[in-house]
């Protein structure tokens, strides 16, 4: 799914913020950014709309049956006497089982996740996710039998070697894998102050604001500025990019002649690797700085389409709202108000902030699924204190779910299968 952007802004909904009126007469750059804007801003708001995926209760529910789950199977190895207590018996079966049931659901709803993060290029959340998936479906299936074989006999043998100590901590630790790649992913540049939002230098911008009586937009706006360098790299790929496009599209018109058709096949499959390659090496080249979103040099439709894939890719950093918020800001600055352009900053700042904490919060569910997998391991070592590590297993991996339970529950973007946002699509309309 994505969002077709007329750069004339004939097209925004009645009831949002910015009205057409607001952004006549303005510079294309400025016509631009409000444009873009106020498409993502309307996307996002339309995802939060959403009750179901904004409080998602297979998440949710998912986060706190297994967290129960487990710290039923904790209790009863701190107090052996509740392995015989039937109410314990029965909630730690319940838990299980509910559990188990939801987790299979929200191994698909991270496939539907996967398969929509996939769709709009997010190639770092999508394989997690997809992982999630075939992880989630294990959990589900071993906590359902586990718990099942308290009471059914017919599944008791089963039961008893699913509930083996090392089997659930081995599962989640295979989830976990590429979680901690992805997380330490975007914690390594935020350490070392290398991430978008720290290259902004934000605390200096407030400085320069009140550094004189007029505001100097171009010295405010140059964190946003790309190189004179990249810009000439990036004006040579858009102007390949739109020769293949065109290429591509005469030979679809082409193949209606029937005796071309084998022939118009194979050049639109070579065109179209040409065309995949040149998007992709224009994508990396971008990533590099995605708060770089302008150069003077760029012509209107070139400026539309750097900002529509910058705008993706800081999505893609540091989250839709970080993103939004960043635009914000240059849509602000453009219009040269102090007071709102100290506001956004702010605000800004804000949003940075609690993006850097979400990925600190999931750094630390991971580490605690990671000493669980590490501790379970010892228990396959003879005559080592197998119910105190089991005990130690079964709290740690329910802390660990305790975690999830707050982020899925008012995280929305942030949180470990985030709500994916469609993208502005890069299409150019002059009517």
């Amino acid at each position: 799914m994505s969002i077709t952007l007329d750069v004339n802004l004939s097209n925004l909904p009645p009831n949002e913020e910015r009205q057409r009126e607001e952004v006549q007469d303005t510079s294309p750059l400025m016509r631009l950014v409000s444009g873009i804007l106020a498409k993502k801003t309307a996307a996002k708001e339309e995802a939060l709309g959403s009750v179901w995926d904004r409080y998602n209760p297979i998440f949710i529910g998912g986060d706190f049956f297994t967290m129960g789950y487990l710290a039923f199977e904790g209790a009863q190895g701190v107090m052996p006497t509740l392995a015989v207590c039937s109410g314990v018996v029965m909630a730690t079966m319940v838990c299980g089982v509910i559990g188990g049931v939801i987790n299979l659901g929200v191994g698909i709803q991270s496939l539907k996740y996967a398969i929509d993060a996939l769709r709009r290029g997010d190639y770092i959340l999508a394989p997690r996710l997809f992982l999630d998936f075939l992880g989630l479906t294990g959990i589900g299936i071993v906590m359902i039998l586990a718990s099942l074989g308290m009471k059914v006999s017919l599944l008791a043998a089963v039961g008893g070697i699913l509930s083996n100590p090392w089997i659930l901590p081995v599962l989640f630790f295979i989830i976990t894998i590429p979680t901690i790649i992805e997380v330490c992913y975007r914690i390594g540049p935020i350490v070392s102050k290398k991430d978008p939002g720290a290259k902004l230098k934000l605390a200096e911008m407030k400085a320069l604001l009140y550094d004189c009586e007029a505001i100097d937009v171009a010295k405010l706006i140059k964190p946003f500025q790309i190189d004179e360098g990249t810009a000439a790299t990036l004006k040579t790929y858009l102007s390949q990019i739109k020769a293949s496009q065109q290429k591509i599209k005469k030979y679809e018109t082409d193949s209606r002649d029937v005796s071309l058709q084998k022939k118009i096949r194979a050049e639109v499959k070579e065109e179209t690797q040409i065309l995949a390659q040149l998007e992709g090496a224009m994508q990396e080249l971008l990533r590099k700085n995605p708060q770089q979103i302008y150069a003077e040099s760029f012509s209107q439709e070139e400026l539309m389409q750097v900002m529509c894939a910058q705008i993706e890719n800081l999505q893609t950093e540091m989250g839709v709202t970080v993103s939004v918020e960043m635009f914000g800001l240059v849509d602000v600055l453009l219009s040269q108000d102090r007071t709102k352009i100290e506001e956004q900053i702010q605000k800004l700042e804000k949003e940075i902030a609690g993006w850097n904490r979400a990925q600190t919060v999931r750094l630390v569910q991971q580490i605690l699924y990671l000493v669980a997998f590490v501790v379970s391991m010892f228990v396959l070592i003879p005559y080592a204190p197998s119910n105190a590590m089991d005990v130690g297993n079964n709290f740690a991996m329910a802390l660990a779910n305790a975690i999830p339970l707050w982020m899925d529950s008012f995280w929305p973007f942030e949180r470990n299968a985030p709500i994916i946002v469609p993208k502005v699509d890069m299409q150019f309309t002059t009517s």
